[in-house]
């Protein structure tokens, strides 16, 4: 609804009413204070536009520390005519109401004027069409009167925009008598003008609900699936469907993500000795794959080239997501993480850093030992075989993967590590002679074969507890959790007992899910293990290096890989060494090979091939090399509302190679 400012005045336009918009309801100012010779304080600030009481405290004290309090609720900011609105908290598509509005004369003279009701879109839209004229007014003095303006939405109508201002003069009314009999009231305009106005925002709802409608795409290798959005198809003919947008999206290659995550473990603020060596084992990891392509180091060169812009968190780059007011809620604040570690991609991968870095990681792991050979959690605090058997896993992990050679102490820490597994299997083989406990595997034991079969670590001076181990794992093996039969199965494979190791990886196989969208995964709950790194993550990566080096079976290895990349793309990896095994059992077998080439993953919509170039379609904005994201292959393209048709419910999806997994989406919202 518009009305023009009126004239009260005769033909005159009258005075410009500027309205009030900062409403806020906390003043602030910087206090500055004025002393006179009697030590009277005067100061002076200026209150927001609201026309209301303030509540005023100041806080006093001389150089005794003697000290007072004042409060003052007494503060009134008003005006000799005061326009007052009062709009619903919103309103809907349909609403037909009366929007009230308020004036108020607090002279000691009467007043004459008008008051008007403009309404229009946030943008300037005019979307009412004919407008009702301003209404005039004649208030006494201190008298308060409240003017109706009826307002009907129409569909598709914007957020609203209101202004009421009210003009009048000081007044007085006339009445003359003809013959004795009165004659109608008029007005004598005396003198004085006044004015005011308030301008806020109505949001408008729309009488219809907003639905938002997914079909997931998953493929493996470079096969072509077949998808359909069955309610999409359904609303062919629908008079009651008003589409809002159309979204697809694809990312060619996930296993990028892995490289995406290094930045984490590089970066990881904690100085224990356990996330230092993951500092050094993601530096040397990211050396390892940044020199296993040329490719790859040329993407690298990409990145860091482009800077920041080309790698935003996707998002941050959708500003059709950030129009539905997500700014303050945890997945943006994380998207603003995630660009600034992408940001330094480039420069984390440089050469010299990571060298600079694995030097700097090493020379810390040797003076944070203790005495007797072993690592701390954190440096100073009490030896930890549990740490110490991680980090030389690490190492022999690295050296198995990357060709890197052992560094001076590992020697040293394996043997004195080695010295404390002897030391706990003699109290535990006397517990059980003097108490009864009988002795039984564990998963440290495990562990610490599995560390033992890696080329280029020395057996154990003491044989007695491998020896042990082997004997009781023949036997328990069933009762173990699915981390220890992983490891005890690769641990067993090198020590050539192949036979038991294949029987544990057809059991672990026998009790595997699989799924075409998540690959293959295990849902018996997680046994206990004496490792604290034994997660659901670091699991899964163990027996993804299980099936590869025991039973050779790369088609459930890669299946595995699908459940790792899928946990990536809906959360972290939880932990600093969950990542690190998960972008080990990524990298194992090739692992390269998912992160080099250019092909894209294609989808087409009704027979029709998604052009991952086209951007916002019929909106150029965005430059064609913006829209594929430089690694990942990641593209989204939006369809406007007169695009989407009825028949695009029936998707076809193809994979971007060979090896490893490729997803998107699609995302209908309408009315």
């Amino acid at each position: 609804m518009k009305a023009d400012a009126g004239k009260p005045y005769g033909e005159d336009e009258g005075p410009e009413v500027a309205p009030r918009t900062n409403l806020k309801e906390t003043a602030f100012f910087f206090p500055d204070l004025e002393t006179d010779a009697e030590g009277n304080v005067s100061l002076t600030f200026t209150v927001p536009d609201a026309l209301t009481g303030w509540k005023l405290l100041m806080v006093a004290h001389d150089n005794e520390l003697r000290s007072g309090v004042l409060r003052n609720e007494e503060i009134v900011t008003m005006k000799p005519l005061m326009c007052e609105p009062n709009p619903p908290r919103f309103a809907r598509e349909g609403d037909d109401f009366l929007f009230a509005v308020k004036v108020t004369n607090t002279e000691d003279e009467s007043v004459s004027g008008n008051v008007m009701l403009w309404l229009e879109g946030l943008n300037g839209e005019d979307v009412f069409g004919e407008v009702d004229p301003p209404v005039d007014l004649f208030l006494e003095p201190h008298e308060s009167k409240t003017f109706e303006f009826r307002v009907t939405i129409p569909d598709g109508c914007p957020y609203l925009k209101y202004v009421a201002k009210a003009t009048a003069c000081t007044a007085s009314k006339i009445t003359m008598s003809v013959c004795g009999t009165p004659s109608p009231v008029t007005t004598k305009i005396t003198g004085k003008t006044f004015t005011d106005g308030e301008e806020g925002v109505l949001p408008v709802l729309s009488r219809r609900i907003l639905v938002r409608e997914a079909v997931q795409l998953n493929v493996r290798g470079n096969a072509t699936k077949s998808f359909k959005f069955e309610n999409l198809i359904a609303s062919k003919g629908s008079d009651t469907i008003r589409h809002q947008d159309l979204t697809v999206r694809a990312v060619s290659r996930p296993a990028w993500y892995a490289v995406l995550s290094l930045p984490y473990l590089m970066e990881f603020p904690h100085e224990c000795c356990e996330q230092t060596f993951s500092r050094y084992y993601a530096n040397a990891l990211g050396a390892h794959i940044a020199n296993s392509d040329p490719r790859i180091r040329a993407m690298f060169d990409e990145w860091k080239a482009a800077g920041a812009q080309a790698l935003k968190s996707p998002l941050e780059t959708d500003e059709h997501l950030k129009s539905i007011a997500l700014e303050e809620t945890p997945w943006v604040r994380e998207a603003e993480h995630e660009t600034a570690a992408r940001a330094r991609l480039g420069d984390l991968f440089g050469e010299d850093r990571l060298k600079g870095e694995q030097a700097r990681c090493i020379e810390k792991l040797a003076i944070s030992r203790n005495g007797d050979g072993l690592w701390p959690w954190f440096p100073g605090g009490p030896s930890s075989s549990g740490i110490t058997l991680y980090i030389l896993t690490g190492f022999a992990r690295l050296n198995h993967l990357a060709g890197l050679a052992y560094p001076d102490f590992f020697a040293s820490a394996a043997e004195a590590l080695d010295r404390e597994v002897s030391k706990d299997v003699k109290e535990r083989l006397y517990r059980e002679k003097h108490d009864g406990i009988p002795f039984c595997v564990n998963g440290f034991d495990i562990r610490w074969m599995y560390f033992h079969s890696f080329a280029g670590v020395a057996p154990s001076k003491d044989r007695e507890p491998e020896r042990l181990f082997v004997a009781h794992l023949r036997k328990e093996w069933i009762g173990l959790g699915l981390e220890s039969q992983a490891l005890a199965a690769i641990a067993m494979k090198r020590r050539g007992e192949a036979a038991l190791a294949k029987e544990i990886m057809a059991s672990i196989k026998e009790r595997g899910v699989i799924s075409e969208e998540l690959g293959m995964y295990w849902k018996v709950p997680y046994f206990f293990s004496s490792s604290v790194f034994a997660a659901p993550v670091s699991t899964q990566a163990l027996i993804v290096e299980a099936f590869r080096e025991v039973t050779g079976d790369e088609e459930s290895a890669e299946a595995c890989n699908v459940w790792l990349l899928k946990q990536k793309q809906t959360q972290d990896w939880t932990t600093t060494a969950a990542t690190a095994d998960a972008i080990y059992a990524l990298m194992l077998g090739g692992g390269a090979d998912l992160l080099v080439g250019d092909k894209l993953a294609e989808v087409t919509l009704g027979g029709v091939k998604v052009d991952p170039t086209s951007g916002l379609r019929g909106n150029a904005t965005v430059p064609a090399a913006q829209l594929v994201e430089p690694g990942t292959g990641m593209y989204s393209i939006r369809y406007a509302p007169n695009e989407i048709k009825p028949e695009m419910g029936e998707i076809t999806f193809t994979g971007a190679g060979e090896k490893g997994v490729a997803w998107g989406g699609v995302h209908w919202s309408y009315f």
